[in-house]
C-alpha cells in the first residue's frame, strides 16, 4: 500500500535522513526551507508525529536501534546530543565546542570528534569523545596541535579519520578506531599533503577513498582486509563530490 504520510508545506527530507527502529517506527529529519531549523518527526504505522522543533540537527545516524543526533538552538552554540528510541529522546550531554565535525559509532561506543577552531590560534586540539549507554561522555584523546580534523568515515566496524596540524603543509596524520578503540598511533603521516578530507568518501569494492590534497592532488584508497592507507590515483583537479571520484573508479 502506497500512501501520502507527511505533507507539511516548504519542508525536505534527505534521503540520508530516514530511520526505521525495530519497534516498527519510522524516524526522519525534516528542514524548512526558506528559515533556520529541522525537526525529528515520528510515524508509528498509524499517525506521524513531530519529536523536537525549530532546533539545528547535524550528523543523525543509526546507534543501538536508536537515532543519534546532535542538536542545538542557535549557532554557534554548544550542541546536545540526543538519542531517539521511539517513544522519548534522551540528552546524552552537551559537547561546549561550536566546532564540532562529526559523529559514528564503531564497537558499540558512539564517537564524536571536536575541532575546537579559534581564528589566529595554533594551539586548539582535536577532542575525540565516546559514550555508552549508562555512561558519560569520555574523552579518548585530545590531539596537541593536530586542530584540523575531518569526518569519522567507516569502513565495516571500524572508524578512520585525519587530522593536520596549523603549520602549513605539513603532519597530515591518519587514525583508526578499531571495533570501538583508538590506535593511539597514527597509521599514516604525510608531511606535504596540506590537508586530508575523509568527508569526501565513497565506499567501493570493500574499500574507502578519500582526497589528499597535494601536488598533484591524489586520490587514496583504505581496503578492508588490511585497513592500510595506500595512493591509487594522482588526478587534477580532484573532483570535489562524492560521484566525481566514483566515476574515476569505473
Amino acid at each position: 500500500k502506497v500512501g501520502n504520510l507527511f505533507t507539511q508545506s516548504l519542508y525536505t527530507i534527505g534521503a540520508n535522513d530516514v530511520f526505521t527502529l525495530n519497534n516498527n517506527k519510522l524516524v526522519f529529519i525534516a528542514r524548512k526551507q526558506g528559515t533556520q531549523g529541522e525537526e525529528l518527526w515520528m510515524y508509528n504505522g498509524t499517525s506521524v508525529s513531530r519529536v523536537t522543533s525549530n532546533t539545528f540537527i547535524r550528523n543523525p545516524l543509526f546507534f543501538n536501534n536508536k537515532v543519534a543526533f546532535q542538536t542545538a538552538s542557535t549557532m554557534p552554540s554548544p550542541w546536545t546530543v540526543m538519542v531517539y528510541d521511539g517513544t522519548s529522546a534522551l540528552s546524552i550531554g552537551t559537547v561546549s565546542y561550536p566546532g564540532i565535525i562529526s559523529m559514528n559509532s564503531s564497537g558499540g561506543k558512539l564517537f564524536t570528534i571536536v575541532w575546537n577552531y579559534q581564528e589566529g590560534t595554533a594551539t586548539e586540539p582535536t577532542l575525540l569523545y565516546s559514550w555508552t549507554s549508562g555512561s558519560s561522555w569520555t574523552q579518548v584523546k585530545s590531539f596537541t596541535n593536530e586542530g584540523y580534523s575531518s569526518n569519522l568515515a567507516a569502513l565495516g566496524n571500524n572508524l578512520f579519520f585525519l587530522t593536520t596540524s596549523y603549520a602549513g603543509a605539513s603532519n597530515v596524520k591518519m587514525y583508526i578506531i578499531e571495533n570501538g578503540t583508538l590506535n593511539v598511533n597514527a597509521i599514516y603521516q604525510n608531511n606535504s599533503a596540506w590537508y586530508g578530507a575523509l568527508n569526501y568518501t565513497v565506499s567501493f569494492s570493500d574499500a574507502l577513498y578519500f582526497n589528499l590534497f597535494n601536488s598533484p592532488q591524489e586520490v587514496w584508497k583504505i581496503p578492508a582486509s588490511t585497513n592500510v592507507p595506500e595512493n591509487t590515483m594522482n588526478v587534477h583537479p580532484i573532483p570535489q563530490n562524492m560521484i566525481g571520484i566514483y566515476n574515476l573508479l569505473q
